[in-house]
């Protein structure tokens, strides 16, 4: 009888979680998508997948197949015909409780960088977005993923809100005490869990096959540490159990072992993917083009992991393409290099080990209570413990190079670690994973000097990578939000490790040196396309009224305000996370930092377009 039962309750279970396979016939892969992309119909390829359907599924499919002429005019007339604009059933909304002059404004010393945060706090009100499918008629489909709560856009093309942008851009709205939508965003995170058993990259059932780096323990730990919502942990502490079980059994991969014939397991990105990415779908096709078979399977599911990584893409991703021209030579050659699931990544398992830091401090808590899951929190706190201690072992064994004295990615079949900066070498000291046989002063002011040497050639911030002559948006001349973020978080933690004054200073300044980089290569930004401060800053001579400043997806290091570029797709505006991180940082360093006494000049190249 318990057997039946226990049978009875699994089957339920599997019952109530959701498909995970993206079987659309319109957007996911098939006869229509290959059409509509192939014959390149809309400008960006991510547009037709994000459209919603003005008739039914069924009528809109039977239209299709009877279509006897598929030039590219008259598939263009058809989605015309059958398709809303990207976009239509998202819709605007007012965030309730809006205080538009929140109290961390008072830190910011600077009236200039004080109206240069109000301005972009501000945004959060042009950025949340409600799904309404009450506009949709019957039978007609969307590729939203359902979500019954309000949720922050990036911007730009991006309709929808995606895994890991919510952790940067929550920085901002729980720094401006914004917790009502700091709270819907990680619920409907926490929603994804349950229906699908993971985050997906990004709320659209073609994201469904892929997630994204797994910060959402980290939202809740920041989210209830800055509104003192504790009971929000006890209610979704299962959930976030559910995640990390998925991580584990997914993307482990076990690694040799330096000093036991245990198995030893570290965390990497690898996608079960065999088709290409339906927002991508022409671009994949024409990288792919070459290979055949298992090759261009494989190629199909690195891109996929790339994507996953967040870094979507980088030449970190592809072995040997550093000063190789003829891999460099474009994106396709580039990406047909790709070998994401072969690479063990810092950045990951410092946030597999954050999070498992994370859930032994909540079960922690948690096992204190008197409840009958008490001895389900105390099981709990001990396999996390363990997990935690074994995996920063490991990485000071594995992804520590004692001759640089630097974190590296790990090539499994390489055997051997990728010797190159990048800002995800530091992630370790964001998560205080560092393990206490490498944490000395010597080799922790190597690590972060690193960091110094890598940007100290450029005016805009710390390149995402060292490899020139790449066009891929992760790599030079690049920087985004989040590596500058962990570089300064990573900064901060690292000076609780070091021992003595002198080598505090050199870590502090080195940090705080990132942060005041950050600020301004995004103030200029801003200021150059339009931005102003009543009062304090006036507009930027030959601009017009219309013209009020961006806040860009990524910015270039080479120029003090430059906007980013290269990838699959246009610089876009907005934008989630790069208004979150500012807003983070100047309200850590407000009253340290200051705005250039003459922005015309400091702020002094061609103005963005």
């Amino acid at each position: 009888m318990r057997l039946e039962i226990i049978q009875l309750l699994v089957i339920l279970v599997v019952n109530a979680q959701k498909s995970t396979k993206c079987n659309s016939p319109l957007y996911c892969d098939g006869k229509f998508l290959k059409a509509i992309q192939m014959n390149q119909v809309l400008k960006d390829g991510k547009e037709i997948v994000d459209r919603a359907t003005k008739k039914s599924l069924a009528d809109v499919v039977k239209a299709f197949g009877a279509l006897k002429d598929t030039s590219k005019e008259s598939l263009k007339i058809f989605v015309d015909e059958n398709f809303h604009e990207a976009g239509y059933e998202v819709e605007k909304v007012e965030i309730k409780d809006f205080d538009d002059n929140p109290a961390f404004l008072k830190n910011i010393s600077d009236p200039i960088f004080r109206g240069f945060a109000k301005q972009i706090h501000n945004l959060w009100n042009t950025l949340i977005r409600r799904q309404n499918t009450t506009k949709l008629c019957e039978g007609c489909v969307s590729s939203l993923l359902n979500t019954s709560r309000n949720f922050i856009v990036a911007g730009g093309r991006f309709r929808e809100f995606y895994y890991w942008d919510s952790y940067f851009a929550l920085e901002g709205t729980n720094q401006g005490g914004l917790f009502n939508v700091s709270r819907d965003m990680i619920l409907n995170l926490l929603d994804f869990v349950k229906d699908y058993g993971f985050v997906p990259n990004g709320a659209r059932i073609y994201f469904l096959t892929r997630s994204q780096p797994p910060l959402l323990t980290q939202m809740v730990k920041q989210y209830t540490k800055a509104s003192k919502d504790k009971a929000f942990i006890k209610e979704n502490i299962k959930t976030l159990d559910k995640e990390y079980d998925y991580w584990i059994k997914n993307h482990n991969i076990k690694v040799d072992c330096p000093d036991t014939k245990q198995d030893c397991f570290l965390t990497r990105y690898v996608v079960k993917n065999t088709l290409p990415r339906p927002e991508s779908y022409r671009e994949d096709i024409e990288t792919a083009l070459p290979l055949a078979g298992d090759m261009q399977k494989q190629l199909y599911a690195d891109l996929a992991a790339g994507a996953e990584s967040g870094w979507d893409f980088s030449s970190r991703w592809v072995p040997g393409s550093k000063g190789n021209k003829k891999l460099l030579a474009s994106q396709e050659t580039t990406l047909r290099g790709i070998r994401t699931s072969d690479i063990v990544p810092v950045d990951l398992n410092a946030i597999m080990y954050a999070n498992e830091k994370a859930m032994y401090e909540f079960h922690a808590t948690l096992s204190k209570d008197i409840s009958p899951n008490k001895d389900y929190h105390t099981d709990k706190m001990h396999m996390y413990k363990q997990a935690y201690e074994t995996r920063s072992k490991l990485m000071a064994s594995i992804l520590w190079d004692k001759d640089s004295l630097s974190f590296y990615d790990y090539n499994i079949k390489a055997k051997q670690l990728n010797k190159e900066f990048l800002p995800s070498n530091i992630w370790p000291f964001w998560a205080e994973a560092v393990h206490s046989s490498i944490a000395t002063n010597k080799n922790i002011i190597s690590a972060f000097n690193h960091v110094q040497d890598a940007r100290k050639p450029y005016p805009g911030g710390v390149p995402t990578s060292e490899t020139k002559g790449s066009l891929l948006q992760w790599d030079y001349p690049n920087t985004w939000a989040p590596l500058e973020y962990m570089v300064v978080e990573s900064g901060l933690n690292a000076m609780k490790l070091l021992k003595d004054q002198q080598s505090q200073a050199q870590v502090k300044t080195i940090t705080h040196q990132v942060a005041q980089t950050y600020v301004n290569t995004t103030f200029c930004a801003w200021y150059n396309s339009g931005g102003s401060v009543q009062g304090s800053l006036p507009k930027r001579a030959g601009l017009s009224e219309q013209q009020t400043g961006y806040m860009y997806e990524k910015y270039n290091v080479t120029v003090m305000g430059g906007a980013g570029g290269g990838g699959e797709y246009e610089i876009q505006t907005g934008f989630g996370w790069s208004n979150g991180v500012l807003i983070h940082l100047l309200g850590k360093f407000g009253q340290e930092f200051h705005a250039p006494e003459k922005p015309e000049e400091y702020c002094n190249h061609k103005n963005p377009k």
